[in-house]
């Protein structure tokens, strides 16, 4: 598989479809398809909640700058991308971004907005509680060892 050089990016498993989110300014995202599929994840107790949010939002006409050493969680049918560092230098700091990629309607991605805390080089994973956030560097670009529940719904 070829894929273009990359550093700060995350790579998330939908169906048979890798997405490859960020680590460049130039391509904010790949799609590659790979033969097999993964093992099923837990179930997305939130996935209504999301969908309804997912279809109150716009599509982006323009997608998000670059970024790098965001999180990128899969949510059922979404992909949660939140925070990270821009290529573009409009921010110093992690920005506080959320996007959610609709995998159903061809990688759609479509912006939740600003969240209270901007992260970068940080963890999420979904847990039946909901998008957990772990670490990563925050204003000042100090390490945190803080963990939050992203409310996104």
């Amino acid at each position: 598989m070829s894929v273009a050089s990359r550093s700060g990016h995350t790579a998330s498993l939908y169906k048979s479809t890798i997405l490859i989110t960020g680590g460049r300014n130039d391509k904010l995202y790949e799609l590659h398809k790979v033969s097999s599929t993964s093992a099923a994840a837990p179930p997305c107790t939130m996935l209504p909640q999301l969908e309804t949010l997912a279809a109150d939002l716009t599509n982006l006409t323009k997608l998000p700058g670059g970024r790098k050493n965001h999180s990128a969680v899969v949510l059922g049918d979404y992909v949660l991308v939140f925070g990270g560092e821009t290529f573009d230098g409009r921010s110093k700091e992690p920005v506080s971004e959320a996007f959610v990629v609709d995998c159903k309607s061809s990688f759609a991605w479509k912006s939740i907005g600003k969240l209270n805390i901007g992260r970068a080089g940080h963890a999420c994973i979904y847990t039946d509680e909901g998008v957990i956030l772990h670490g990563g560097s925050g204003e000042h670009n100090k390490a945190c060892n803080q963990t939050y529940k992203l409310n996104i719904v």
